[in-house]
């Protein structure tokens, strides 16, 4: 083969061999560096936004706790807080909120009116410690 054949095609090899260091060098740079930062920030605006979710849940609760504390909510006079606890729900804090009776039924929001209790545990721990609010379930 001529020199004037062979420079070309070494210098192509060459290049090719080049080429891949760099695209291997770049592979390793993104594996190391970047998917770990990556990776990182997007534990943090997660951990932000379950903090803030969080916020909000809990602030929905104290609402709840402060106006259980009323007469229409000791009387069970589902009908006086249904405005209060439909503004709740509204404003996508809750799915949906209950009251239940001492005759084991609950009266919610959906429209689900003295329907008997489901077995749970928590139910068995209401009428056991007396009035509760428990964590969105």
């Amino acid at each position: 083969m001529k020199l004037k054949y062979k420079i070309p095609l070494i210098i192509i090899i060459a290049s090719i061999m080049i080429f891949f260091f760099f695209w291997l060098q770049l592979l390793n740079h993104n594996k190391n560096i970047i998917l770990p930062y990556v990776r990182s920030n997007a534990i943090d605006k997660i951990n932000a936004e379950v903090g803030s979710l969080s916020t909000i849940v809990d602030m929905g609760i104290d609402r709840i706790r402060i106006r259980a504390e009323l007469e229409a909510a000791k009387e069970m006079d589902f009908e006086s807080l249904k405005s209060f606890l439909d503004v709740a729900v509204e404003s996508a804090h809750f799915h949906k909120i209950g009251l239940v009776s001492l005759d084991r039924t609950i009266t919610d929001t959906s429209g689900l009116v003295n329907a008997p209790l489901p077995e749970r545990e928590f139910y068995k721990e209401i009428f056991s410690k007396g009035p509760i609010i428990t964590p969105p379930i």
